[in-house]
């Protein structure tokens, strides 16, 4: 534990990943906190690379309290939240409405992500830039169809309601070989 300690401070990916695992495996939330209460944030990369570490090794009963943490840490925080969140398809919307109405549009996906991955569709529906995006998740094919992938992604999804934007798209020159596949 002490030299865990004394690696954090060198705050590496390598030693902070090592050290949670530890703390982890020791079944030490006290020293998990102390980590991530104490680390910075703001490097998005690391944040990404922990949150990535503890998925998987996080106890269930620990998950809660670490996503409250994270709530407030600020945008690599929410990220890391959401990662958890996917993993664990916990339900925390509290967590997942914040990062949705970031500003951020990294947090932004991050959260759409983590909607998806736990069945929200109604907030992928109404959080979504993508009108692709929402029309997969069951909202509205207005617009959908308006590039190649989107009307390839139509056509694959099936949905009868994508009929019609399909049959529009057949009459634009530069979608209609798309549109007929």
């Amino acid at each position: 534990v002490d030299l865990c300690q004394e690696k954090i401070a060198e705050a590496s990916y390598g030693n902070y990943y090592a050290s949670l695992m530890i703390y982890l495996r020791l079944g030490r939330q006290d020293l998990i906190f102390s980590v991530l209460d104490t680390f910075d944030w703001e490097d998005q990369e690391l944040a990404e690379e922990i949150a990535d570490g503890l998925c998987g090794d996080l106890p269930h009963d620990w998950l809660d309290a670490v996503l409250d943490l994270l709530k407030d840490t600020g945008s690599a925080g929410l990220v890391a939240g959401c990662r958890l969140i996917a993993f664990y398809r916990a339900d925390r919307m509290d967590l997942l409405s914040l990062a949705l109405e970031h500003p951020d549009q990294w947090v932004r996906d991050q959260a759409l992500w983590a909607s998806a991955k736990c069945g929200k569709r109604d907030a992928l529906i109404s959080h979504s830039d993508s009108n692709l995006f929402r029309a997969l998740c069951g909202g509205s094919l207005d617009g959908a169809a308006d590039d190649e992938d989107s009307i390839h992604a139509l056509g694959l999804v099936g949905r009868p309601e994508s009929v019609l934007p399909l049959v529009g798209a057949l009459e634009n020159d530069a979608l209609a070989e798309h549109a007929a596949l």
